[in-house]
């Protein structure tokens, strides 16, 4: 858990539901399960983020704990996470608002061939985050 927080498995009440920070906003809320998937349930109230989410959200700040920030919106302002190329498979979800501050930071989206036309004004744009992900230096990758 980053920063010292609690596991939220030793705050639910008997519907599941439990008090917690939201590591992607900050928002400190009640997060309630309102989806049959257990890992799309227990949205933010402010951005959206599952648990799944969320959790990832954690993950990359427990990786980044030395910076001591308890969310990724403190995260990006941060001048050494700044620095580093950011490389996001994907086009929707709470992690864009974020990390679309960074100076480095790229995305990207798959079109099966059936769809492929649907993607055609898109195609140069990915092909060339396709050659700068390549050409990213390993170290500064997380």
């Amino acid at each position: 858990m980053p920063m010292g927080e609690e596991s939220p498995d030793r705050r639910r009440d008997v519907r599941g539901n439990y008090g917690g920070k939201c590591w992607i906003c900050g928002l400190r809320q009640v997060f309630v399960r309102d989806e049959a998937a257990l890992r799309e349930s227990y949205r933010c109230a402010r951005c959206e983020g599952s648990l799944r989410e969320r959790e990832q959200a954690g993950a990359i700040l427990r990786c980044y704990a030395y910076l001591r920030c308890g969310t990724l919106s403190e995260l990006v302002n941060v001048r050494e996470f700044r620095r580093l190329s950011v490389y996001e498979p994907g086009t929707i979800g709470p992690f864009r608002p974020q990390f679309r501050r960074l100076p480095s930071y790229q995305q990207s989206d798959y079109y099966p061939p059936s769809r492929r036309s649907d993607a055609e004004p898109a195609v140069p744009l990915i092909r060339t985050w396709r050659r700068s992900l390549f050409r990213m230096n390993r170290s500064t990758w997380w």
